[in-house]
């Protein structure tokens, strides 16, 4: 990232604690570990070192006939 994109870096980051919050409402994680991701992720932002992958799957198909 280029120098002073920081500002666009946190502002993105603002909607991932709602992932970790579903993840937790779900059971799927603890409060803890939930809590430690979205430190991590405060942290990252902060020194722009902020990194995001959503792998997406797409499955077609059609009936015999």
């Amino acid at each position: 990232m280029t120098a002073g994109s920081g500002r666009r870096t946190r502002t993105r980051c603002a909607h991932r604690p709602g992932l970790a919050e579903a993840a937790c409402s779900a059971r799927a994680i603890t409060r803890e570990q939930a809590d430690g991701w979205i430190a991590e992720q405060r942290a990252r932002a902060e020194s722009d070192r902020l990194f995001l992958a959503v792998p997406m799957f797409v499955a077609a198909a059609t009936a015999p006939r």
